[in-house]
């Protein structure tokens, strides 16, 4: 399905995405999840890539500027490119886990060395 929509929309040689923002709610302790698409350009993506139950668990924070330059961003949920993107990752030492805080309503640090 994302192939035949990132080949529909790259005919025209510009950058097209579909993304999804999440914010979190802290009273229902629950994220919105937002939709855009169209013309965009990511500005910034940051975060870090943890472990909760011995698998990869993501968390990212992204902005990206649309065609009339305005920008939207938020935590990312999820994300479809059909042109590049650049992404570094830098690597440190120990392992960071994380653990479901119940007060909080979030998946929180845990650090080992």
């Amino acid at each position: 399905m994302w192939n035949k929509w990132i080949k529909e929309r790259n005919k025209d040689g510009i950058q097209k995405i579909w993304i999804a923002l999440g914010l979190f709610d802290t009273e229902k302790k629950q994220y919105r999840r937002t939709e855009f698409t169209g013309l965009m350009e990511i500005t910034s993506l940051v975060g870090n890539i943890s472990e909760m139950n011995g698998k990869p668990y993501l968390h990212c924070h992204i902005t990206a500027c649309r065609e009339d330059m305005t920008v939207v961003g938020g935590h990312l949920n999820e994300c479809h490119i059909s042109g590049t993107a650049e992404i570094a990752v830098d690597v440190i030492q120990g392992t960071v886990g994380r653990r479901f805080s119940e007060e909080i309503g979030l998946n929180l640090y845990t650090f080992s060395e």
